[in-house]
């Protein structure tokens, strides 16, 4: 019989690691500890073979009891990202100095981080 590991709610008395909020972002202002090179090759894994990055939060799942990475490295690398895109695409409409700032902050904050976050404890 074939069991499947299937991600389930965890009440606040079975969390694994509460506080742990202020130490990853302790850790994404150390960029000489993270793996940028694992957390890019995670991100290309995931376009072309998602089964192998599912085998490996699988297996952190059963060793560490926690399905996220504890490297902030693929975080800080899809900020980036969306900066990068953010960015191309202000200078493609030549937005002025001031809308390029505001509309960063905007994307990386409220689109990013507000609405991941609320994603992430609704389901």
């Amino acid at each position: 019989k074939e069991h499947k590991m299937l991600p389930h709610t965890v009440h606040s008395s079975e969390r694994v690691g509460q506080g742990s909020i202020p130490e990853y972002l302790k850790r994404a202002l150390r960029f000489n500890l993270m793996d940028f090179e694992f957390a890019l090759s995670q991100m290309v894994q995931l376009c072309f073979a998602p089964q192998s990055v599912f085998r490996a939060s699988k297996h952190r799942k059963l060793t560490k009891n926690h399905w996220s990475r504890d490297d902030p490295a693929f975080v800080v690398l899809q900020i980036l990202f969306l900066m990068c895109a953010t960015l191309a695409y202000l200078f493609a409409f030549s937005a002025p100095l001031g809308q390029i700032i505001k509309f960063i902050v905007w994307e990386v904050l409220v689109h990013y981080l507000l609405f991941g976050m609320s994603i992430a404890t609704l389901t």
